[in-house]
C-alpha cells in the first residue's frame, strides 16, 4: 500500500475508486464501503484501477470542539493498516486543519480529480464534505457530472439488531461487552501501546506481566474487569494467551483525558484456542 499525508502530494493517473470518512475502528459498515468500491472497479473492468481510502487527522470533531471527550477506537495509522489488509491500494491521512475545513465542496472534489484521478466515490447515506458540510450527496453528484466522476451510495449496515456505528462500538466497549463490540467490528478488538514500567508485581507471583500505555484517544473500558486475550510482544512471532486488566478509572479518562494503562499477564504457552478478548 502507498500511504500519503496530504492530497497535494499525490499524483495518481486514475481511474481511482475512493471512499472518504473517519473510519474509526474500520468496522463492518466501513468494510462494506470497501467491498462496494472493489466491486465497482471490477464491474467497470478497469485493469489499472486503483482503490483508495482517505481518513483525517485529527478527527473533525476534535478540530472544531477540541475539549470534546471523544475516545477513538483506532489511530489514523491503524485505520490505514486495517484497510491495507482488505486490499486497498492507497491510504491517505489528510490533515484536518483550518485550510481543509475552509475548502468548498467544489474545491475539495477538484483536488481529488486532479491529484487522485477520482473516477468513483463510494460513501454512506449521511456523508457530506466541504465547508459547513455543504457537499451533500446531491451536491457531490452534481459536481460529478461536471468534473467527471460518479457517486455510489450504500445503505447502512446492521448487526445484532442495531446499526453498525463507531459510537455504538465505543458504548459496548465502555460497558465491557467486548463480544458485542466485535460483532459490529467484524473482527477481533485489539489495542496497542508502548510497554512501560509498572508496579513489578508479576515477578512476585511467578507470572510475567507487561504494562502498556494506551493513547488517550482510545476507548475507555470499565475497570475491575478481567479479559481473556492474546498478547503479542515486539520481535516475537508467536502470540501468548493473557489475562488482561485495565488500570485507571473511566471517569478520570473521560473528564481529564488521562491515559488508561493496560496490564496483561502472559501465559508461558503460545495461545492456540483463544481468539478474542472476552470479559470474565
Amino acid at each position: 500500500m502507498q500511504i500519503f499525508h496530504h492530497i497535494e502530494e499525490i499524483n495518481l493517473a486514475g481511474p481511482t475508486y475512493l471512499t472518504i470518512g473517519n473510519f474509526d475502528g474500520l468496522h463492518r459498515g466501513h468494510q462494506a464501503l470497501i467491498e462496494q468500491m472493489q466491486a465497482e472497479a471490477k464491474r467497470d473492468g478497469h485493469a489499472d484501477a486503483c482503490t483508495a481510502l482517505m481518513t483525517f487527522e485529527p478527527h473533525p470533531v476534535l478540530f472544531f470542539r477540541p475539549d470534546t471527550p471523544l475516545h477513538l477506537l483506532t489511530t489514523p495509522r491503524e485505520r490505514i493498516e486495517l484497510a491495507a489488509n482488505l486490499g486497498i491500494d492507497v491510504g491517505i491521512i489528510q490533515p484536518f486543519d483550518q485550510q481543509t475545513a475552509a475548502l468548498s465542496a467544489r474545491d475539495f472534489m477538484q483536488m481529488l480529480v486532479s491529484h487522485v484521478g477520482l473516477y468513483c466515490l463510494v460513501v454512506g447515506p449521511d456523508f457530506a464534505l466541504g465547508r459547513k458540510r455543504e457537499g451533500t450527496i446531491d451536491v457531490l453528484r452534481s459536481l460529478g457530472d461536471e468534473l467527471g466522476y460518479r457517486v455510489v451510495v450504500i445503505e447502512p449496515v446492521h448487526a445484532s439488531d442495531e446499526e453498525v456505528r463507531s459510537f455504538n462500538i465505543r458504548r459496548h466497549l465502555y460497558e465491557g461487552d467486548v463480544v458485542h463490540a466485535q460483532r459490529l467490528l467484524g473482527r477481533v478488538y485489539t489495542v496497542s501501546g508502548v510497554v512501560v514500567d509498572g508496579d513489578k508485581r508479576g515477578r512476585t507471583i511467578g507470572v510475567p506481566t507487561a504494562n502498556l500505555d494506551i493513547p488517550c484517544s482510545h476507548t475507555p473500558r470499565r475497570r475491575r474487569l478481567c479479559y481473556v486475550g492474546v498478547g503479542r510482544l515486539p520481535r516475537r512471532t508467536k502470540p501468548y494467551g493473557s489475562a488482561t486488566n485495565i488500570k485507571g478509572a473511566p471517569g478520570q479518562w473521560m473528564a481529564h483525558n488521562v491515559a488508561p494503562r493496560l496490564i496483561f499477564s502472559i501465559f508461558h504457552r503460545p495461545a492456540k484456542a483463544v481468539i478474542s478478548m472476552d470479559r470474565r
